[in-house]
């Protein structure tokens, strides 16, 4: 099922350069004040998009996503709970920009954050693939994510420093 909010509003899809995913289930407390500063961040700029895909949410998140009525969000609500990977790649599948941010619904963006991962992964003189950011921990006391190592035998883990 795939829910849109106010189409005729809408950037037509060969103008967007961005999309940002972002893959639900639950906490909608903590999603609304994401989708918040998400918009305060993208203010100023027309060529993104949000994608929302909800994953068999029971606490309200569902409803919430219903009233959204603003332009460039796009809403796709899972018929059930099929798990963080297949809600992701079924963001990054509905997306429509060359450039796909991955994000989660526990995060606050500030102001200014998308233009230097933008500058990364468009230098050419880089041939970066994928950029990562410095995410802190809700209270700004410590890092939570610096990047992911991923040491000789494949396996991952976060980088917190």
């Amino acid at each position: 099922m795939r829910s849109q909010a106010h189409t005729s509003d809408m950037i037509p899809p060969s103008s967007i350069r961005v999309s940002i995913v972002v893959p639900l289930f639950n906490n909608v407390a903590a999603t609304r004040a994401m989708l918040d500063s998400l918009m305060d961040s993208l203010r100023e700029r027309r060529d993104c998009e949000i994608v929302m895909v909800d994953d068999g949410s029971s606490d309200g998140t569902r409803e919430w996503l219903d009233t959204l009525q603003i332009p460039n969000i796009r809403v796709f609500k899972n018929d059930g709970n099929f798990g963080f990977a297949r809600t992701t790649n079924r963001g990054v599948r509905e997306s429509s920009g060359a450039i796909v941010v991955m994000a989660n619904n526990d995060l606050l963006f500030s102001r200014g954050w998308l233009e230097p991962m933008l500058g990364v992964i468009e230098a050419s003189s880089l041939g970066a693939g994928v950029v990562g950011n410095v995410q802190w921990t809700i209270d700004g006391s410590s890092i939570d994510h610096a990047g992911i190592d991923i040491d000789y035998e494949g396996h991952l883990s976060h980088v917190r420093a």
